[in-house]
């Protein structure tokens, strides 16, 4: 026996509102991933281990027992005895490593969704280097720092976002991404 059921189950219509649902709520999830990622002291990028601590020097400037300064004259950073008032002022912790220090930078992570993709950047806000009333740095270039330059004294890689050919974000950030998915069309079908 066969039936023919006529039904329109306005796929177009559906995959439309799967996808605006998709582009609105991306943005504050995948950036809450990210910072959630940073904030326990693990890479958002697939692969990209931060199993280096702080430095010896950094660590000893967060517990306040020394500070650096750069010294004009002798055209070098040189430390110094007592608590950095830079450092101390933001109440930095020795552990995990999650590269906040004011939370300028990672205030300025910013997602924007478009039909067909995503685009992560750091708002270009400039800012005074920290300890250094002449350097400004942009966002930008502090993220670009931590993530392919090295930072610190000891050059130090933490990635921080997928910019390398064949990248991309680790597990838990993926697996936000597809839950917000799979609510979207259930939201959809409601």
């Amino acid at each position: 026996m066969t039936i023919k059921i006529k039904k329109n189950f306005d796929l177009e219509k559906r995959l439309a509102a799967i996808q605006l649902g998709f582009i609105q709520a991306a943005p504050k999830v995948i950036r809450d991933a990210i910072l959630v990622e940073i904030g326990s002291g693990r890479s958002p990028v697939d692969g990209g281990q931060w199993d280096r601590p702080y430095s010896a020097s950094y660590l000893a400037s967060i517990r306040g027992d020394i500070m650096f300064r750069f010294i004009k004259k002798l055209q070098m950073v040189v430390p110094l005895p007592g608590p950095d008032p830079v450092i101390f002022q933001f109440d930095k912790k020795p552990s995990p490593v999650n590269l906040k220090l004011s939370g300028q930078l990672l205030e300025a992570l910013e997602v924007r969704t478009k039909l067909n993709s995503m685009i992560v950047t750091f708002k270009d806000t400039m800012r005074r280097k920290l300890g250094n009333e002449k350097k400004v740095i942009s966002n930008s270039e502090l993220a670009d720092i931590h993530n392919r330059i090295g930072a610190g004294a000891s050059g130090a890689i933490r990635r921080i976002l997928p910019t390398v050919d064949g990248e991309d974000f680790n597990r838990t950030i993926q697996l936000k991404m597809d839950q917000l998915l799979r609510k979207v069309v259930r939201d959809s079908i409601k």
